[in-house]
């Protein structure tokens, strides 16, 4: 897949500082990758109008999606605050068609070449496995421990078809309030639960029973 647009309009390169713009596309791709979840590509295809800051979304085109299917992606008010200084220091001026995360020149990265800036980020962390793949998984993590969270919001948001996929990257998560958990032993519980009574449909049929003999 390729870009739309990879020449930038000459605005733009009035305004482009290539140093500063790199460094901080290389620090803030990494930093919305964890806190998105979106796949490589989909990171490397963002315009900057794919980005609202007020509802703090950023929209998957379907062009760009694995599957085809666009999806509106929600992110943490911190992630979109940095993306908002990025936005105002690197990037002051861009256009709404342009590159979110650009090169020196203000072009897309080539497939190639974005996947190198995820490399050079593990080479100098000294991190074993790291990667925007490794990444998307800890954000499918982080997503179930929050308060409310549900697998399907999560298949929403993270673009997957299959459940057996979202399973295998939100991994298991610790319950958030253990003593929220079933308890048998407890005595007020045993009294409200299933045990305690006996079905719908049976007592039902028992309450037929006592108006006809009365």
């Amino acid at each position: 897949m390729t870009c739309a647009s990879r020449s930038p309009t000459a605005s733009w390169k009035r305004s482009w500082r290539p140093q500063e713009a790199r460094a901080a596309a290389i620090s803030r791709s990494s930093c919305f990758a964890a806190g998105s979840g979106l796949r490589l590509n989909e990171l490397r295809e963002l315009k900057v109008s794919d980005l609202d800051l007020r509802l703090r979304t950023v929209t998957v085109r379907p062009e760009t999606s694995k599957f085809g299917r666009g999806r509106v992606v929600h992110v943490h008010d911190d992630v979109g605050r940095e993306l908002d200084r990025y936005l105002r220091e690197a990037r002051f001026g861009a256009e709404a068609e342009a590159p979110l995360f650009a090169t020196r020149s203000g072009a897309c990265f080539t497939e190639a070449g974005f996947d190198k800036i995820f490399q050079r980020l593990a080479d100098r962390s000294a991190l074993r496995g790291f990667s925007a793949h490794v990444l998307r998984h800890t954000w499918a993590t982080n997503f179930m421990r929050a308060p409310h969270a549900s697998l399907l919001e999560l298949k929403r948001q993270g673009g997957w078809e299959r459940w057996d996929m979202v399973e295998r990257y939100s991994h298991a998560t610790p319950p958030r309030d253990r003593s929220a958990l079933p308890n048998p032993l407890q005595k007020s519980a045993l009294h409200k639960s299933a045990f305690s009574q006996p079905p719908s449909s049976t007592q039902k049929r028992l309450s037929l029973v006592r108006t006809a003999s009365g």
